[in-house]
């Protein structure tokens, strides 16, 4: 025998699924947000030391000898992380608008 269950017998996940689904986007965006790129002259790949400034018929670094005619052998921009205010400030705001959606819900 099967059971039958009636649609005002269970529960709803609606509400549930209307916050549930922003906030786990919101700490997606936070965990890509994390760091920034900026510009940095151009450095080794291998060992981090400035070539910007090598005269332009030397191909390889001269602190640890890599070949910097090879592809993404020498690196223009480094990752810096956010400051922790930009970090609590983004996480505020992203969780605001994970909630957002099951309060006006209610509303």
């Amino acid at each position: 025998m099967f059971w039958t269950v009636q649609m005002d017998d269970a529960p709803s996940i609606l509400p549930i699924c209307r916050a549930a689904i922003p906030l786990a986007m919101a700490v997606l965006l936070l965990f890509v947000l994390r760091f920034r790129r900026v510009a940095c002259p151009a450095m080794c790949r291998r060992c981090g030391y400035d070539v910007s400034h090598r005269p332009p018929e030397v191909e390889r670094c001269s602190e640890c000898g890599a070949d910097l005619t090879a592809r993404r052998a020498v690196r223009t921009w480094q990752r810096v992380r956010l400051g922790s205010l930009a970090r609590w400030t983004i996480l505020i705001v992203l969780l605001g608008l994970a909630v957002w959606p099951a309060v006006m819900g209610r509303v």
